[in-house]
């Protein structure tokens, strides 16, 4: 599994949430979107806050995209990872919360 790392500049260390989500809005998803070979794109967030933030700019784009939050219930996580994982859907949104209390393998 190919995974990417990338490095964004930051003004202080009070407004990082801010600077990171301009940074992807910005910089990373115009290249991730432009993409036509980008399937299977886990984004890993590590805050709630971050994943609503993310969610609803998903949807002001217009992008299917499946969530996976610790707040789903299991079948509604399964049916994400499902879509994810058969390719309906390019883009899934993962929560760290999500990961640590449910430890689900995605292939």
């Amino acid at each position: 599994v190919r995974q990417i790392y990338e490095r964004f500049p930051v003004s202080t260390p009070s407004t990082v949430d801010d600077d990171r989500f301009r940074w992807f809005c910005k910089e990373l998803w115009p290249r991730v979107h432009q993409s036509a070979t980008a399937k299977g794109i886990l984004i890993f967030v590590r805050s709630s806050y971050d994943f609503i933030r993310l969610r609803n700019f998903f949807r002001k784009e217009e992008v299917p995209i499946c969530l996976n939050s610790e707040y789903l219930q299991t079948k509604e996580m399964q049916s994400a990872e499902a879509h994810f994982c058969a390719g309906r859907s390019r883009f899934m949104l993962y929560t760290e919360r999500a990961h640590f209390y449910h430890r689900r393998h995605i292939k």
